[in-house]
């Protein structure tokens, strides 16, 4: 059995004439993908774009919407959704990088309240890949596809 690698790298290079370009990759946000959350006043993507920033793929469960930590893991979400919202708007305009560590820095959490909080958006199992401020907008895709 073949192993394919998903990826969400950035690099604009085509290594071979079968390698899928970035640019039909990369998330615009369009009518169709803004979602309004009222209790927050924030309106944000439906696909989770910008993806957050993480150091390694990760997989999480949900957390169930009724347990004790779900609203706070929840209005962090909203917090990180925001501040992700401004990382991807600093490095299109002015090309600034920002790190995991800053976001958490700046939102005064912990890692594990930042994976809390990315497992209280999902309603199953997913997986969430590494990724750097640069690569926020990216689909994850297939190289060779």
């Amino acid at each position: 059995e073949e192993e394919v690698e998903i990826t969400t790298q950035s690099d604009q290079v085509l290594r071979s004439p079968k390698e899928v370009p970035i640019k039909y990759q990369i998330h615009t946000h369009r009518g169709n993908c803004k979602m309004e959350n009222k209790e927050f006043g924030y309106i944000y993507c439906k696909y989770g774009y910008p993806m957050p920033i993480l150091d390694e793929t990760i997989i999480l469960k949900p957390i169930d919407a009724k347990s004790d930590g779900y609203e706070n893991a929840f209005r962090n979400y909203m917090k990180i959704r925001k501040k992700l919202e401004e990382a991807d708007s600093l490095f299109r305009n002015k090309k600034e990088e920002t790190t995991l560590a800053v976001i958490l820095t700046q939102l005064n959490i912990s890692y594990v309240d930042y994976k809390d909080a990315l497992a209280s958006s999902i309603t199953r199992i997913g997986v969430f890949l590494k990724r750097n401020s640069k690569e926020l907008m990216i689909n994850p895709y297939n190289k060779e596809l």
